[in-house]
């Protein structure tokens, strides 16, 4: 919830901002700007209020809806392996997410799903016959690929959806995100937010007020404590400098007491 929290505030924000510097040029060309400033931040404050209000509304109809088993899709999992455990509780602790998993197959009897499990993947085509699925969601591991003809097949006859997860995300962290470059299939395993402005920004306001709080209150007396110790019981360089790679590779010095 936190994380979408801050996601749905960042969004917000990002088009508040937009929003307010086109009426800042809009009114600046009517020659007006000066007279209608507190205009400006009546309208994002009202803007950011109303549009927040709106968003968590929405989706708290939606989660109502869905918790009653509304507006939903159902899922079948084929496989029971990490990946389809990890998949299947990132499914149900998300209620949100619209998807209810109505069963899982795998040919080795596991633990983990309750009632959830029904059998081995053989019994895919009598599943499909007797119960409705909008998706079947493949989580098997690379050495049952084998078992992906039969699979997609069944689903062909039934015309279900089909989704695949590759074996190799059990490897990745929970947080990666993935890209489309040309007709490739580009997976991040680390998301770096600080390439996104709005995060350089927050982190650069932040390095400034720590900073000058930091040398007032603390570096004020703490580097000539340093260096008088230093001088006593380690007399020499008071300083010595090491190289760092900084953004885009570009080279700095960093001074550090000896």
């Amino acid at each position: 919830m936190g994380e979408y929290f801050w996601s749905l505030t960042v969004s917000i924000m990002k088009n508040i901002v937009i929003q307010a510097v086109a009426c800042v040029l809009i009114l600046y060309i009517m020659k007006d700007f000066y007279g209608s400033r507190l205009l400006v931040v009546y309208y994002t404050s009202v803007l950011f209020i109303v549009v927040s209000v709106q968003k968590y509304c929405y989706r708290k109809v939606i989660e109502g809806f869905r918790k009653k088993g509304r507006n939903t899709r159902s899922m079948l999992i084929v496989g029971g392996g990490k990946v389809g455990i990890n998949f299947y509780n990132s499914i149900t602790e998300n209620v949100s997410s619209g998807y209810r998993v109505v069963g899982v197959l795998d040919d080795k009897k596991v633990t983990g799903f309750g009632d959830k499990y029904l059998g081995s993947i053989d019994r895919l085509e009598y599943t499909l016959s007797s119960i409705f699925i909008d998706e079947v969601i493949i989580c098997l591991p690379n050495y049952a690929s084998e078992r992906l003809s039969y699979i997609m097949d069944v689903c062909r006859n039934f015309v279900t959806s089909v989704k695949i997860i590759p074996d190799f995300f059990q490897f990745l962290s929970e947080k990666y995100e993935v890209n489309m470059m040309d007709r490739y299939t580009i997976i991040s395993v680390k998301q770096e937010t600080i390439n996104e402005f709005h995060w350089r920004l927050l982190k650069r306001v932040f390095d400034i007020i720590f900073t000058i709080l930091a040398a007032i209150f603390i570096f004020s007396w703490l580097w000539p404590a340093l260096m008088l110790l230093q001088i006593i019981f380690n007399p020499g360089p008071l300083y010595y400098k090491g190289e760092r790679s900084g953004r885009k590779g570009k080279s700095f010095y960093c001074y550090k007491f000896r």
